[in-house]
């Protein structure tokens, strides 16, 4: 009796053990129903769960490096800020929107730099974020503003990000550089 209690125990450490290193293939035969048997069948039960865990998020990855893929390449100017407002992505084309324009914005704003965006709370764009925030705090539609930085005017479109069960995510914001339209204008007027 003992001798069969240390080896289906010896299993399941054995199995813990395989499954701590990620080996979630092990074969876990039950042959009992005692305890022993009701931990190896915990045991497998864990190890399927497990599995169906990886392999969910393994493709919730891959459609997500599909999003990031296609809004790299969009020629919209997007970017994207946490419920705090902290900006967490931007894509290629903002990025090089921002570039073209970064000594006259930083003229404006000091702690304005393109390659200090992604982390840097969205504030650095306004010299009192005070209004802004309270916008975005309460922001349940689509919002849009013309908002002049250094010689530069922009459209932008900013739209909440809420999760399924109205959590509030984040903030969309499309970027759209008006300067040389509104130029033309003026010299027509």
């Amino acid at each position: 009796i003992q001798k069969m209690i240390t080896q289906s125990i010896s299993r399941a450490v054995e199995i813990a053990n395989e499954i701590a290193t990620g080996k979630l293939d092990n074969d876990i035969e039950i042959k009992t129903t005692d305890e022993s048997g009701q931990l190896l069948s915990s045991l497998k039960s864990m190890q399927q769960n497990l599995s169906e865990q990886i392999e969910n998020e393994r493709k919730q990855a891959e459609e997500n490096s599909r999003i990031r893929q296609a809004l790299d390449n969009v020629s919209a100017n997007v970017m994207l800020a946490d419920e705090n407002l902290n900006i967490i992505y931007i894509n290629t084309t903002v990025k090089q929107m921002f570039c073209d324009k970064e000594s006259l914005i930083a003229a404006e704003l000091p702690a304005f730099s393109v390659d200090a965006l992604v982390g840097s709370n969205i504030d650095v764009f306004h010299k009192a974020p005070e209004y802004q925030r309270g916008l975005l705090k309460d922001l349940h539609t689509t919002h849009s503003a013309e908002i002049k930085i250094a010689d530069f005017v922009f459209n932008i479109i900013a739209n909440p990000v809420v999760s399924p069960d109205g959590r509030r995510l984040g903030t969309v914001v499309e970027w759209q550089d008006l300067t040389e339209q509104r130029d033309a204008e003026q010299q027509v007027e």
